[in-house]
């Protein structure tokens, strides 16, 4: 594997962590329960696909 190819398969995980936080964020929503946690847990995912992609 190299570089170009790491790098697109530690995007989409990222990315695939994203949607699925933002999904259970949704049923949380909808279920009114608490997302503060997802919500932080979001801004994680968020910042590290930033970083990641800066580099």
């Amino acid at each position: 594997m190299n570089g170009d190819e790491k790098f697109m398969d530690t995007n989409m995980v990222l990315e695939d962590q994203l949607k699925e936080l933002k999904l259970t964020k949704r049923s949380f929503v909808l279920e009114g329960k608490n997302t503060e946690e997802l919500d932080y847990k979001i801004r994680l995912v968020e910042q590290e696909i930033k970083e990641h992609l800066e580099k």
